[in-house]
C-alpha cells in the first residue's frame, strides 16, 4: 500500500467516523508512548 492509499483512506475515515478515528489514534500515540518509555528504562 502506498503512502498516498494510505492518507486517502485517512482523509475518508476522518470525514466518515471521527470518534472512532480520535479514540484509534490516542490509542496508539499512548501505545507507542509506552513502548518508547519502557525502552528508555530497559538501557
Amino acid at each position: 500500500m502506498r503512502i498516498s492509499e494510505l492518507l486517502r483512506l485517512v482523509i475518508i475515515n476522518l470525514s466518515q467516523n471521527k470518534f472512532k478515528v480520535i479514540l484509534t489514534s490516542v490509542g496508539i500515540i499512548v501505545g507507542s508512548a509506552t513502548i518508547m518509555m519502557n525502552d528508555r528504562g530497559a538501557q
